[in-house]
């Protein structure tokens, strides 16, 4: 809506805070400028606090029993950009000795131009959650809502959707089936990650370096892990080749990794391979400590982008 210039100060003021087209905060300052700050300072909290917090959780099985830590996984908005903001003109109260401005959103004039923001992060994470729970393997399941859950924390869809509630009411109906969606994904993907676990065993791993940094790998993306195959749903076998080399200027390694994880020990469902450049030292027990580190790291780098991108 633009302003009648006809409408006075006192009645649009009023019109501003009676209606419900407009989010509106006073502001005060020394001068009109700071007066701005401050009400666009009102506004920002205005949203912020509405955002709540969410938390996520994450368990390791071991042999030696269970453990569970939570990570906090929303992005408050306390610092949006706001947008399509507008301000009434500064006003001195000769009372107070300072300055009055209102800052003002009209939300139907925001919400098209936030609208397209919106609907791109929803769209983005329905797909990956709905394809989801069309699997028959849970752990393809938890796979691709690994990868909804991803993508909804990139797009801060949590948030995203929260701003846009109290920015624009009306789409709450708009998008309620994604808040289903989001609010079901948690308990949905400890579900499918926890009733089926998963047994690491690695040949050519004689210090347990590699299953210990798989096994934390796994845990980190919320599956169950244990090291008894008996009573894992999943197996994931790791083969280390170390494709050993002595030569005049030490001892040197190409090692390769392969890593399979089976459904009921029988049906593949990821394939893992890599092989690393020389790695080498003038005594063995030094080229092998290097030859582990560079595994690991390189495990730690590219193992949890690949289970993922195996969910495409």
């Amino acid at each position: 809506m633009v302003r009648n210039s006809t409408v006075s100060e006192a009645s649009f003021a009023q019109m501003l805070f009676s209606s419900s087209a407009y989010i509106a905060v006073r502001g005060y300052g020394q001068d009109a400028v700071s007066a701005e700050h401050n009400a666009l300072a009102g506004v920002s909290r205005y949203f912020s606090s509405r955002i709540s917090v969410n938390t996520a959780e994450k368990t390791l099985v071991t042999d030696h029993g269970s453990k569970s830590r939570l990570e906090d996984v929303t992005h408050i908005l306390s610092d949006t950009t706001l947008f399509a903001v507008r301000y009434t003109k500064a006003r001195f109260n000769k009372e107070q000795k300072n300055y009055e401005v209102i800052a003002y959103i009209n939300r139907e004039e925001a919400w098209q131009i936030y609208a397209p923001k919106v609907q791109q992060a929803a769209e983005a994470f329905s797909e990956l959650y709905a394809m989801g729970n069309q699997q028959n393997s849970d752990f393809r399941h938890a796979l691709f809502l690994l990868q909804a859950q991803e993508a909804a924390q990139s797009s801060h869809l949590l948030s995203v959707l929260e701003f846009a509630y109290a920015l624009y009411p009306e789409s709450i109906d708009m998008f309620a089936d994604v808040q289903d969606s989001l609010n079901s994904l948690p308990s949905m993907l400890k579900k499918a990650q926890a009733e089926h676990v998963i047994a690491v065993h690695c040949i050519g791993d004689n210090q347990s370096q590699i299953t210990a940094v798989v096994q934390e790998i796994l845990a980190d993306l919320g599956f169950s892990v244990t090291a008894n195959q008996e009573t894992a749903h999943y197996v994931c076998d790791l083969a280390l080749t170390e494709n050993k080399k002595e030569l005049p200027a030490g001892i040197f390694f190409i090692p390769s990794i392969t890593i399979t994880i089976f459904e009921n020990q029988q049906i593949p469902l990821f394939s893992y391979s890599k092989t690393l450049n020389r790695i080498g030292a003038s005594t063995e027990s030094a080229a092998k400590q290097r030859m582990f580190h560079a595994v690991i790291t390189e495990l730690q780098n590219s193992l949890p982008s690949a289970l993922k991108q195996t969910a495409k």
